[in-house]
């Protein structure tokens, strides 16, 4: 992951204070711009719940713009429900999500 131009991180709040920081809109309005202007290389999806979590952090990006390394069918499934590009790891293990990912990384070179 060298040549990785981000890494996206997810957080929570375990102050219980659920509504977003200024830090917080500021990270989600930079995500939506690196998306749409294809900074971001892939998001990676380990389930269905993550995707959903992605969908509700980053409002109105548009989905069709992400390209989606998915570690299993259902997990697929959910972001194809939102227009992302969607790739299927071979086996629903993170080794071989990682893998898809330089494979995908490999294709745009």
């Amino acid at each position: 992951f060298a040549d990785a131009k981000y890494a996206v991180l997810a957080h929570n709040h375990p102050g219980g204070a659920p509504q977003p920081s200024a830090s917080d809109i500021a990270t989600t309005v930079n995500l939506k711009n690196a998306f749409e202007s294809g900074e971001i290389d892939c998001a990676v999806f380990t389930s269905a719940s993550t995707v959903r979590g992605f969908v509700n952090g980053v409002p109105g990006l548009d989905y069709s713009k992400v390209k989606a390394a998915c570690i299993g069918k259902q997990t697929r499934e959910a972001a194809d429900a939102y227009g992302m590009q969607t790739w299927i790891a071979k086996e629903a293990t993170i080794d071989s999500v990682t893998d898809l990912v330089v494979d995908l990384k490999g294709l745009q070179e």
